[in-house]
């Protein structure tokens, strides 16, 4: 392997100095509007003269061959008198393909042998029988726009290296030209989303590279008009109010728009989108109002959020040229902002019997922000009590509520309380600064009933009534009872009325702690005399259940 290394350097190195030997400048005769070239071929590894060789100028009709010792004579007919230079093609079989390149010419004058003084010598250089390799290079471009296409495979028909072109459309194939193998190909180039092209009759230079002009792929498979647009991404679903900041106030949509056989449309057919919104009125918008379909068939709005909390309806819009077509409406809501002091409020059950037994209540915090709006889901709430236990925290729901569980278990409100259970909920507001609200449970003690100026009995004369008042309320700090406790009247001779259930308050006085009923006569008229009643005052309650009885007559 050394040796012939050796061996091909010294013949390069041989016909170097036998070409040097030979440049003797030849005639050059023109005739009117003739040009005569001579020049010699030889072989370019032995510097023999090669006979048969085929000489045109290109961009001439006029050619020769060689002669047994290598010369030739080439006659051009010059119509333009401003050539002043051509170039030489030499070719044949078994040989590459060789070019003299600004071989000068001169009406009335002599050969110009450029771009030195030597005469136009030929080195054809036999093709390697292992194989010689040749390069290919260009840029595949559309049609349409020109643009670069990448991934398109290029192979040359009866070869088997192939090559794909790069994000910029550039390629670059290497093949090798065996000695029974033409120089000249025809290359083959293939993308899916274009059509098969071929390019005939490439011819290639041995241990070179050869540059090609662009090569346009006509687009395959191209969409038809548009006839639909479908929502594809949403970056938010819910956003929030103006003034919250950040990426939060701004949600991206992006629609894909399709022909009616569902072909994705492409760069080759971009379409305008219009959208258009409808929402709560509080200054929210999109951007763009307009915008192009991208290359995938893609095109995206973003929209904005205002100042006021609701659902906003987005449409996507285009015309096809044969009218509007409208998008599904793509829903967003947006929600308010952080909380603000003047809009946090704390609610919970007014009284339960928590000095009687271990009672649960519901504790609720609703939050809004500065503009009224229920806050953001997901804000996060912290309550605490000063007796009993309470959940910690928890995040709001849609409508800016959260509600957690109190007990009523140890410790218990001290007696300088009377029963009153301060409950607090924290949260932080748009500057991060905790605010608070406040309410106060009453835990009620045990039950007691007692009759209001009753004298001890009483006496309903025929046809009569009589009206009594009865306290209803704990014995601790005589507090309303639990709501819902129930206030039962009931008389063995009489008709009663009165019965009543306690409301969920911590107030005293009537309805609340002091109760009315009345008794009357209900056979009016009899003859009989009076007869014994009682009264019967039952009480059932988380607080205790307690009966109480009077006694009295009535005629």
């Amino acid at each position: 392997m050394k040796n012939n290394i050796l061996n091909n350097k010294l013949k390069w190195s041989l016909t170097l100095l036998f070409l040097l030997f030979l440049t003797l400048p030849f005639a050059c005769e023109t005739i009117l509007n003739e040009a005569t070239i001579t020049g010699k071929v030889v072989n370019g590894e032995t510097t023999q003269p090669v006979e048969g060789a085929f000489i045109r100028a290109i961009g001439f009709s006029e050619s020769v061959e060689t002669d047994s010792f290598g010369s030739y004579t080439l006659l051009l007919s010059i119509e333009d008198p401003e050539i002043d230079a051509v170039t030489l093609e030499i070719s044949k079989t078994g040989f590459l393909v060789d070019t003299l390149q600004n071989i000068g010419i001169e009406l009335g004058g002599t050969v110009k042998a450029r771009p030195s003084n030597l005469m136009p010598i030929a080195n054809l250089l036999p093709i390697d029988p292992d194989g010689s390799k040749a390069i290919v290079k260009g840029v595949v471009v559309d049609n349409v726009f020109f643009d670069p296409i990448e991934g398109v495979q290029i192979r040359a028909i009866g070869h088997n290296e192939t090559t794909l072109s790069n994000e910029l459309g550039n390629f670059s194939l290497s093949m090798v030209i065996k000695i029974d193998e033409s120089n000249v190909v025809d290359l083959i180039f293939s993308q899916e989303d274009f059509v098969t092209d071929t390019l005939l009759n490439v011819t290639l230079t041995v241990d070179s590279t050869i540059t090609l002009p662009n090569k346009e792929l006509i687009p395959a498979n191209r969409a038809g008009p548009p006839s639909n647009a479908t929502i594809v991404n949403v970056t938010r679903t819910s956003i929030s109010i103006q003034g919250v900041g950040g990426d939060e106030e701004t949600s991206e949509l992006t629609y894909r728009l399709q022909d009616i056989n569902g072909i994705t449309l492409d760069r080759f057919r971009p379409t305008n989108v219009t959208f258009s919104l409808f929402g709560p009125g509080g200054g929210e918008f999109i951007s763009p109002l307009m915008a192009t379909t991208d290359a995938d068939g893609l095109v995206r709005t973003a929209l904005n959020s205002g100042t006021i909390a609701g659902v906003v309806q987005i449409i996507a819009s285009f015309d096809p040229g044969t009218g509007v077509i409208n998008s599904a409406p793509t829903p967003i809501a947006i929600h308010g902002g952080q909380p603000d002091s003047a809009h946090f409020t704390i609610i919970s059950t007014l009284n339960i019997a928590g000095l009687v037994s271990i009672r649960e209540a519901t504790v609720t915090a609703i939050l809004g922000d500065k503009f009224s709006n229920f806050v953001r889901p997901g804000t996060a709430v912290q309550f605490q009590t000063k007796y009993g236990i309470i959940e910690g925290s928890d995040v709001t729901d849609e409508n800016g509520r959260v509600t957690v569980t109190l007990i009523s278990s140890n410790p218990l409100p001290l007696t300088s309380d009377s029963g009153f259970v301060p409950i607090t909920a924290e949260t932080k507001d748009e500057n991060g600064n905790s605010i608070f609200a406040i309410d106060t449970m009453l835990w009620s003690g045990h039950t007691q009933v007692q009759m209001v100026g009753f004298s001890g009995s009483f006496s309903i004369v025929d046809g009569g009534d009589e009206t009594f008042t009865v306290r209803v309320s704990d014995i601790e700090h005589n507090r309303p009872l639990e709501g819902g406790s129930t206030i039962d009247i009931s008389a063995t001779v009489g008709s009663v009325s009165g019965s009543t259930i306690v409301p969920d308050t911590q107030d005293r006085g009537p309805g609340t702690t002091l109760f009315t009923f009345t008794v009357q006569d209900d056979d009016v008229g009899d003859i009989d005399s009076s007869l014994p009643s009682t009264i019967t005052i039952l009480v059932t309650s988380p607080n205790g259940n307690v009966k109480l009885e009077i006694s009295g007559t009535i005629d």
